[in-house]
């Protein structure tokens, strides 16, 4: 074949010239177009920058409507009007050989750490945490407490400060997005493996306004990968175990895969099992004391008769008495601990529906007020609580829930109207609560203002709710209908009812949204429904098993908090005798389940007939000096708690064993107890040889706060010796008004043995400017050398609170005195052999090695398994710090999930 083509000269020329300018100029040119592509993309940027500003600050805003109803009393009252700060249990320093020892003031040298009992070091003036305080070491942090112990204000406290950027929770914290979802919420997978934050779109694109709605995804995906997110999980308390599963595998996905996110989640004590996976510190919420009661209670009274009292629905409520009152009533009462409580008979009392002084009688009346209208709502959801908790299964497919309450169904019954503030406060009066006002205020003066008060209340009880009868006395749900509960399906049309009746979808659904419009329950996503409060949901199904049975089933779950209530309530209303044998035979380490009964005397009539066999076990165990003292000291707060008006008589006559440590749990009872005829039993233990029965002592009788009793205290100031002086200045700084007034006087008396005593009890109150600046004169200006330093170990003590705020470990093999203890003994530390170092220590180690090897197992429970013997030696061992830290760490290991064998099995 012949290429030979032909070829102009003149046509070449042209196209290689033309060819090389075009060149020579897109040379010239491609400066000027990376600028100007550069800057487009700038442009570009800065326009998604704005607009991701924009949803940001809108997201910020949806936060702020979000939470301010999302509480109890969110009919009355926005967050921002009702709720007080959150308070958390200081958790005790760790241990760390060779580090910065922690100086100990009187109740680190009293007291074991009780997370599950708050309302214990609440009464003796434990270390407070505030919010800031528990995330400024950096740390991930899961606060834990019982349901009704303010978890959820606290979190969504968080979430508006968050949203709000307020700079005093410290720039970390301050410059994150909230993003704050329930635990329910994220139990449904998302379509697309790849996408997890499918999940929290779900969970909040019904939240959000339409403009962020739109645009949600992608701001999701932003924020999670630049690490800007504080997320806050809510309700994981109120899943059980196995609900819990997949959520903590999600988040872990999720933190994986997104690191540099902030979280906090809460937990109850009994289910810890979501700490170790997510790399979570534990935190307890600190139980409210008088002084936050009377906060509260103050500001509830402000806002009813500033908002409520306006209202032209509030012509139809009984007449209000005085607040101050009210209040001094509601004071009275074990429940002021516990921020629902409070806020349940509160409500009772000021919208003058109270049937009595009792939670469960708060409960009750909130209930009755919320569904009022509502016809057989009470059996129907009785049942659908007790399903629920039976199953383990708290959060259930609608169509299964409206299957529940159908039998309940009332097919004349004529849609309320959607509840509002005015329906939420307008039930019946009680009969009886016009005089309310004159009566109290005589009783007020009165030595028999307790019993008076309950006549008062007992005569106000209504009439059982409409339809009571209705609840069905058939055996529980056969095993296929209870399988319902644990179904995710989509409701299904024609579906049949209990007794073969076809239940229709406008039958299913009619109950099930009145009760989602009175607050009781509340919508998920995937089509499911849950209780609103899982205090609420307890009450319900103890009431529910009460009048039906099968309580024995709930013996066999596992710990959570479901089951807990379920059986607390239980107690309140029916025969608890057929369980107690069985929970008393109790072969648990830790005897976990005799610690479920001693819940239940408060809640009971005091003359059911296995009330005084519980009380009577529990205060001889009380005497077991075999048993490590955090058990014991768990007991008497029971005991003290347990409404039994014969209780500080015990106590008392337990000041005068033989025993030391039953000495201690006697003083420390009667400072629970606040009895006054304990005092003098108290004053003289003040002078006992034991410096630990000295401190309990001085505890107890500032706790109590008769004059008596802090003239006793004040005494032992001036009077006693170096010990003395000292527990009795620590004792004085619980005391806000007496107390704070004898240690500013203290610092100025002649007597240098006094003013030292007294710079220690000034050095517990951190949070009180004048007590750090009469420090920094004490240090500065006192004439004797012993007093000034030890005003500078008092200011020392004031900021080691730090050792106290959690903070992000380094990963165990990089920990510095454990690569010191293995050299020791010849030995390096890999990230394989690290635990077997633990181990080591755990067995062979000094004492401060052993405690310290007691914090990491308690962080990493499933490390613990393989330490369980070492650990039930020391727990068997004599009594002391080691037996205790023992003790604590066996609870929380066995609180996340670990199995905790009989003593046998190690031979104890």
């Amino acid at each position: 074949m012949n290429f030979n083509l032909p070829i102009d000269p003149a046509s070449f020329w042209v196209g290689f010239i033309a060819g090389g300018l075009l060149v020579f100029f897109l040379q010239q040119l491609r400066p000027i177009l990376r600028q100007t592509r550069q800057a487009l993309g700038e442009q570009v940027e800065s326009v998604k920058a704005g607009l991701s500003t924009s949803i940001e600050t809108r997201f910020r805003q949806d936060v702020l409507k979000m939470m301010q109803g999302n509480h109890l009393a969110a009919p009355l009252f926005s967050l921002d009007e009702i709720a007080l700060p959150a308070r958390l249990l200081a958790p005790p320093a760790p241990v760390v050989p060779e580090g910065e020892i922690a100086i100990e003031d009187i109740l680190s040298q009293t007291l074991p750490y009780l997370p599950d009992w708050p309302e214990v070091p609440a009464a003796f003036g434990a270390m407070i945490l505030t919010m800031e305080d528990a995330l400024s070491g950096g740390a991930d942090v899961m606060l834990v407490g019982r349901p009704g112990s303010g978890k959820t204000v606290a979190l969504s406290r968080l979430a508006l400060r968050t949203a709000r950027k307020d700079e005093t929770l410290g720039p970390d914290v301050s410059s994150r997005v909230p993003v704050y979802v329930h635990a329910a919420e994220l139990s449904v997978p998302p379509k697309d493996r790849n996408k997890p934050l499918d999940v929290f779109y779900t969970a909040l694109a019904d939240k959000v306004s339409t403009m962020v709605e739109t645009s949600l995804s992608q701001f999701l995906e932003a924020i999670f990968q630049r690490g800007l997110v504080l997320l806050l999980v809510d309700g994981m308390d109120e899943l059980s175990p196995t609900a819990q599963t997949s959520i903590i595998e999600f988040l872990v996905e999720v933190k994986t895969r997104y690191p540099g996110n902030r979280m906090v989640a809460a937990a109850a004590p009994e289910d810890l099992s979501a700490m170790e996976p997510l790399g979570l510190h534990t935190v307890a919420m600190a139980a409210w004391g008088p002084g936050q009661a009377q906060s509260f209670l103050n500001r509830w009274a402000g806002l009813w008769h500033e908002h409520v009292l306006n209202e032209p629905w509030a012509a139809n409520l009984p007449p209000t008495p005085e607040p101050m009152i009210v209040n001094a009533w509601l004071l009275e009462g074990s429940d002021v601990s516990s921020p629902l409580a409070l806020t349940l008979k509160a409500w009772a009392a000021y919208a003058g529906d109270a049937r009595g002084p009792s939670l469960a009688d708060a409960l009750d009346a909130y209930v009755r007020r919320m569904t009022a209208g509502i016809n057989n709502a009470r059996p129907a959801m009785e049942q659908l609580a007790a399903q629920m908790t039976l199953t383990l299964n708290p959060v259930i497919a609608r169509n299964a829930a409206g299957r529940f309450v159908s039998t309940f169904e009332d097919p004349t019954a004529v849609d309320p109207e959607p509840v509002a503030a005015a329906s939420t406060t307008s039930a019946a009066p009680v009969e009886g609560l016009e005089d309310f006002a004159d009566e109290l205020d005589a009783l007020l003066d009165s030595t028999e203002f307790e019993d008076q008060m309950d006549e008062i209340i007992d005569s106000g009880d209504a009439a059982e709710t409409s339809g009571a009868a209705a609840f069905t006395t058939d055996p529980f749900m056969a095993s296929e209908e209870l399988d319902l509960l644990r179904e995710d399906t989509k409701p299904e049309k024609g579906r049949r009812g209990r007794k073969g009746d076809e239940v229709s979808s406008r039958n299913v659904r009619r109950m099930l949204p009145e009760l989602v419009r009175s607050l009781i329950l509340t919508y998920r996503p995937g089509s499911r429904i849950s209780f609103t409060h899982p205090l609420v949901a307890g009450y319900l199904a103890g009431r529910g098993l009460a009048s039906r049975g099968g309580a024995v089933q709930l013996l066999p779950q596992p710990p959570w908090a479901g089951r807990s209530l379920a059986l607390e309530f239980l107690a309140s209303g029916g025969d608890v005798s057929p369980l107690m044998n069985a929970l008393l035979d109790d072969e648990d380490p830790l005897m976990r389940r005799t610690l479920i009964a001693a819940l239940w005397p408060r809640h009971a009539a005091s003359n059911a007939g296995w009330r005084a066999n519980l009380l009577r076990t529990m205060a001889g165990l009380l005497q077991r000096e075999d048993f490590a003292l955090g058990l014991r000291l768990r007991l008497t707060a029971a005991l003290a708690f347990s409404g039994e008006k014969s209780i500080g008589m015990l106590f008392k006559q337990m000041l005068g064993a033989p025993s030391t440590s039953v000495r201690f749990l006697g003083a420390l009872g009667s400072g629970l107890t606040k009895n006054s005829k304990a005092v003098d039993s108290l004053a003289q233990l003040l002078y006992d040889p034991s410096p630990q029965m000295v401190r309990a002592a001085a505890l107890a009788l500032v706790a109590i706060g008769t004059d008596p009793a802090l003239e006793a205290v004040t005494s032992a100031l001036l009077q006693g010796d170096e010990t003395l002086r000292k527990a009795a200045a620590e004792a004085l700084a619980n005391d806000a008004n007496e107390g704070y007034a004898v240690l500013r006087d203290g610092a100025t008396v002649d007597d240098l043995a006094v003013r030292r005593a007294v710079v220690f009890g000034l050095a517990r109150l951190r949070r009180q400017a004048w007590a750090k600046e009469l420090l920094e004169t004490i240090q500065v200006e006192d004439g004797q050398w012993v007093v000034r330093n030890a005003a500078q170990q008092g200011l020392e003590m004031m900021a080691q609170f730090r050792l106290r705020v959690p903070t992000p470990q380094p990963p165990l093999h990089e920990t510095g005195w454990l690569i010191s203890f293995a050299s020791q003994h010849g030995m390096g530390v890999t990230e394989k052999s690290a635990w077997e170092v633990v181990g080591l220590a755990l067995r062979e180690g000094s004492e401060e090695q052993k405690l310290a090897a007691m914090d990491l197992l308690r962080q990493h429970p499933n490390a613990a398994r393989n330490g369980l013997k070492d650990l039930y030696t020391t727990y068997y061992g004599p009594e002391g710090e080691m037996r205790e830290a023992a003790y604590w760490t066996l609870w929380q290991v066995g609180a996340a999930g670990v199995d905790l064998p009989s003593r046998q099995q190690f031979g104890f």
